[in-house]
């Protein structure tokens, strides 16, 4: 406004430390598709201790990495390669502003352009049932009551995906039959994501968010083991490891 002049100012500390993206790969089957990497990603760092509070981060981000860490097991195992190289990722420096994942972005090992992204943040926690209940009817579906009855609520998944990829749709539902799991498409752009895939997802590289649902111990002492569902882990880790697979092999 005019004749309206502001000051602000601010104080602070800072400490420079040493933190490392861990990268590991399985280079694909075919030489021609070599170079089109399908990337699956995690973050390891989480709050650390304030004080004489120690924030255990079991479900942000304990339950991706351990995903992820069997996820790369299983591939690295298998007697058979998909056709394009699969890579992990376990990121640094998630909670402070996505600086692995963004780190990564700007210095990338294969190119953007031949890259597919899928995120693992959060997986530990599955819908309620009443939460499901209320989508559905949301949605508006002509069967929603017949689905509701068929379907388990603890095989519903949520995925957050951009709109106009079919291949990633195609994966997804393949393998969901799969696992018997019931998906939902969230769509978004993935530019202002809260995970490591934004800074993918600012750069145009395709990307799936999987992720489970928000619980009340979210940033605080009260993220442990003990709270998380084991089963939902897994029935997430299975589904991203089968996409990733079918993205890989296409």
């Amino acid at each position: 406004l005019p004749g309206v002049t502001a000051t602000i100012s601010a104080s602070g500390s800072e400490r420079l430390l040493d933190s490392r993206n861990v990268l590991a790969v399985t280079p694909g089957a075919d030489e021609q598709l070599r170079g089109e990497v399908v990337m699956v990603g995690a973050h390891l760092d989480h709050l650390g201790r304030s004080g004489d509070v120690v924030f255990p981060g079991a479900d942000d981000n304990a339950s991706g990495t351990a995903a992820l860490l069997e996820i790369a097991k299983a591939i690295a195992a298998s007697p058979v390669r998909p056709k394009r190289t699969v890579a992990f990722a376990f990121w640094t420096g998630e909670e402070e502003g996505k600086f692995g994942s963004g780190h990564y972005v700007r210095h990338p090992v294969w190119p953007l352009e031949r890259t597919t992204y899928l995120n693992l943040d959060m997986i530990g926690h599955p819908w309620l049932p009443e939460e499901v209940a209320k989508l559905v009817a949301d949605t508006g579906l002509e069967q929603g009551a017949e689905l509701l009855t068929a379907m388990d609520p603890a095989d519903f998944i949520e995925l957050g995906l951009p709109a106009g990829l079919p291949e990633l749709d195609a994966a997804l539902r393949r393998a969901a039959v799969g696992n018997g799991l019931a998906l939902h498409f969230y769509r978004t752009a993935g530019v202002f994501g809260g995970s490591d895939y934004r800074d993918f997802a600012r750069s145009g590289v395709p990307f799936i968010r999987f992720f489970g649902n928000f619980f009340p111990g979210y940033h605080e002492p009260s993220d442990t083991a003990d709270a998380l569902d084991a089963g939902q882990v897994q029935r997430v880790a299975r589904l991203a490891l089968a996409t990733a697979w079918l993205l890989a092999d296409r």
